[in-house]
């Protein structure tokens, strides 16, 4: 499975990604998170773990993405340190003619339950990914600034 899907947001880089990489936001803007914590101590970083509680596809699942690559403003890069299956989320910034391009990409390899529903896996992960850039860029975009 590899997704990607992006999105363009009027507000500046710096600003659309700082909101993206504080974890304390996943709840508001991606539909399926119903908790996310730091584990350990803040700042976010290189090696940091993050745990997200999700509800997908009626199954809740708890799992926890490792911070590969953190270039603030340019992208954040994780993957699967403990989850279902493995996977990567990769989120990108780039500017864009009156704002930001925000792109997220996620990859993995479906396992047991998971990969019987590979194809509607993605299917599913693309519409809730196109979802919640569009419930990302009504947030920012609706921010007084």
């Amino acid at each position: 499975m590899d997704v990607t899907i992006d999105q363009t947001i009027r507000r500046p880089r710096s600003e659309v990604a700082a909101y993206v990489m504080d974890h304390r936001n996943d709840t508001t803007w991606i539909g399926g998170i119903r908790r996310s914590e730091l584990l350990g101590e803040p700042p976010l970083r290189e090696g940091s773990d993050v745990l997200r509680v999700a509800s997908f596809l009626g199954r809740t699942i708890e799992y926890v993405l490792r911070v590969d690559r953190l270039r603030p403003g340019e992208e954040l890069a994780m993957r699967s340190a403990r989850a279902p299956f493995p996977m990567t989320v990769v989120y990108g910034f780039a500017d864009a003619d009156g704002g930001t391009r925000v792109s997220i990409r996620v990859g993995g390899e479906p396992r047991g339950w998971y990969r019987i529903g590979e194809r509607l896996l993605a299917d599913r992960s693309r519409r809730s990914i196109a979802q919640d850039l569009e419930r990302l860029r009504d947030l920012l975009e609706g921010r007084d600034g």
